[in-house]
């Protein structure tokens, strides 16, 4: 008699205590994002509180729910209650908020973004969306294809044999030596505008570098020019002389101006000395 009256005193405390748990227990609020996460949390409370009954959880989670909410599976609530209400509304809920594999594919490949947070924390974002679908290697190509095109470039080259958690905290790195810290924090910060950043200043760089090459090239091609041009001004120059001094080579061998030289008897000036036979001359026009 006195063990069986010690069982039930017993008993009885549990149970007082269960009731005072489950009074206690306060659901943090439906997080719409990842539904599954919330319920490992609630799950996790319920388990402290030792709530084990289907019933008991329904209610604590229907109560923990937002108006609109409520609102979007009201069609649940409709129909009449089966013997497991929690597992059902689970269901509900997970069905009605949960991304398809489609829309997670779709928003992995198009939508996610460095934007102003570390590359781990994208990584960890990515994988999360991702599940255990897609193999790191795919998804590791996702996520170079999201850093600037500068980190990009480092990691592609120094980071081929790392694995994917590695190469994003090698990432974090390089991107705190390569942007400023504030650059990092800045609410109105995102990943286009330090990618941008960043590559107006390579393009800047490679412009530069662009226009001395450009430069040297045409001084290059002056110098060129000019050596060949005085080439051929000396060249001309040398002829000119040379049949200059010939003519007058040609001129003295006769003794005469160049005139008579050039036009013998129609000549019609003369210039000294000159020894051109004028007698001739005359004759020949009197004729």
């Amino acid at each position: 008699m006195i063990e069986d009256s010690q069982q039930n005193i017993y008993q009885q405390s549990q149970n007082t205590d269960q009731r005072i748990a489950a009074v206690n227990v306060k659901l943090p609020p439906f997080w719409r994002k990842d539904v599954n996460i919330w319920f490992l949390q609630i799950e996790s409370q319920f388990f402290t509180a030792r709530i084990t009954t289907e019933k008991t959880k329904y209610h604590h989670v229907l109560g923990s729910l937002e108006s609109d909410v409520v609102s979007l599976i009201s069609d649940f609530f409709k129909k009449e209650l089966s013997s497991t209400p929690y597992s059902d509304l689970k269901a509900r809920l997970i069905e009605q908020f949960e991304e398809s594999n489609n829309r997670k594919a779709t928003k992995l490949l198009n939508e996610m973004s460095l934007g102003d947070k570390k590359p781990s924390t994208l990584l960890r974002e990515m994988r999360s969306l991702a599940g255990s679908q897609i193999k790191d290697d795919f998804l590791k190509t996702i996520f170079l294809q999201r850093l600037p095109d500068n980190i990009n470039a480092i990691l592609t080259a120094t980071g081929d044999s790392l694995e994917l958690d590695k190469l994003a905290t090698l990432a974090d790195k390089v991107m705190e030596t390569t942007v400023p810290t504030n650059n990092m924090i800045a609410p109105v910060s995102s990943n286009k505008l330090i990618s941008s950043g960043l590559e107006q200043r390579l393009t800047a760089l490679e412009s530069a570098n662009g226009l001395e090459q450009r430069i040297a090239s045409l001084e290059k091609a002056i110098t060129s020019l000019d050596a060949r041009l005085r080439s051929r001004s000396n060249s001309r120059s040398n002829d000119r002389g040379r049949s200059q001094s010939s003519k007058r080579k040609n001129v003295q061998q006769y003794d005469q101006c160049w005139y008579h030289y050039k036009y013998g008897t129609k000549a019609r000036k003369c210039v000294a000395p000159c020894n051109f036979d004028t007698k001739q001359e005359n004759l020949n026009l009197d004729h």
